[in-house]
């Protein structure tokens, strides 16, 4: 025992010993700033590599975003449509000699809606007048013409004047935004501009026209917006006044409403209706509400005529759309239940395709009317 212990403090105390602990401080001291480097190291590469995930994820976010067939396109004055090149290619190849038109009758009426985006780029297109003279149409209904006075069209207007009764009602809440208008063949008995709340009527969004057998009502609906940040005015004030308006006509005279409303009604008017269910115009409470309206003695004129077919009247200009035909139904005919047996014909000129919308047409023939 006492040799282990004269052994033990030999150890210890030794110059050796102490060269041995010196150099254990030196391994420990280096092994320290070693892993203090390795540390520094994994963390910066888990940062860049937490970087990487989040530009990745917001470059998704945003080609998601841009691919998206959106309705804020038609809403939003922010927003510039910039011709496409492919674009110019499709109005090229329109030949109005090879589009069916209606057989007219002398006691039908040809009706045609259509939002032009804008009216002032649209009517540079020859092919607005040029199709509106081949179809001779007795009542065009326009909305989101972007106009604070009709005289910025004054070219187009003068040309139409000779045939139609031109009605304006233009957006005074802010410059070069929603806005509808009318041009009727027929005078009107009366006109009647916004809904009866004042608190919609700013837009421009709403022309009424009484003529002896009907009315006509155009409509521009306010689209939900980005972030369904307009939904709750648009389903608890809108789209219920409206219903109480077009149902207090009805009980006068039967009721044409007709124009951009801002809905696909069902899965078949949409090109995907997966993915869109909160995206604005797809909403199942503005699916809803078009639903309820329909129950109050209304008739999609389209969908009765063509319950399954697939047609469009809106194109986002992005991701050429067009082109890989990802449409939107959007724009309507609606009519009074007794209106059905006049109900002749109604069709999409798809195209027609200067706006992000195409024209729609409804033929009539009031002659059948009780």
């Amino acid at each position: 025992m006492g040799f282990l212990l004269f052994l033990n403090s030999t150890v210890l105390f030794s110059p050796f010993s102490r060269i041995l602990l010196n150099s254990d401080r030196f391994c420990l001291s280096h092994s320290v700033k070693y892993h203090l480097i390795l540390m520094k190291t994994k963390r910066a590469r888990n940062e860049q590599a937490v970087e990487w995930r989040t530009r990745s994820k917001q470059k998704t976010r945003k080609q998601s975003k841009e691919d998206s067939v959106e309705l804020l396109a038609s809403d939003q004055t922010q927003q510039k449509r910039v011709q496409s090149p492919n674009e110019s290619s499709l109005h090229d190849k329109v030949n109005l000699e090879e589009i069916t038109f209606p057989q007219r009758q002398s006691t039908s009426k040809v009706f045609v809606t259509w939002n032009v985006a804008g009216m002032r780029s649209t009517v540079k297109n020859p092919l607005f007048l040029e199709f509106l003279s081949k179809l001779e149409p007795d009542i065009v209904c326009l909305q989101e013409t972007k106009l604070s006075d009709e005289s910025q069209v004054s070219d187009v207007t003068q040309t139409l004047a000779a045939r139609y009764h031109d009605i304006w009602n233009h957006c005074t809440a802010r410059k070069g935004y929603s806005g509808t208008a009318v041009f009727s063949r027929e005078k009107p008995l009366s006109v009647l501009y916004g809904l009866q709340e004042e608190k919609h009527n700013e837009e421009g969004r709403v022309i009424t026209l009484e003529y002896e057998k009907y009315f006509l009502v155009n409509a521009y609906v306010p689209n939900s917006g980005e972030g369904l940040r307009r939904l709750n005015y648009r389903i608890d004030s809108w789209e219920k006044d409206m219903c109480h308006y077009l149902c207090d006509l009805d009980k006068k005279k039967p009721v044409i409403y007709t124009g951009d409303l801002n809905v696909a009604h069902q899965e078949i008017d949409i090109y995907q209706p997966k993915g869109h269910e909160k995206h604005a115009g797809f909403t199942p409470q503005e699916r809803q509400k078009f639903t309820e309206l329909l129950q109050c003695g209304f008739v999609d004129a389209f969908r009765y005529l063509h319950p399954h077919q697939q047609s469009f009247t809106y194109w986002s200009k992005r991701a050429k759309a067009k082109e890989r035909n990802h449409g939107w139904r959007l724009d309507y005919f609606v009519i009074s239940e007794r209106l059905v047996p006049c109900l002749l014909q109604c069709q999409m000129f798809e195209n027609i395709y200067i706006s992000d919308h195409c024209p729609l047409m409804l033929h009539l023939d009031l002659a059948q009317l009780k």
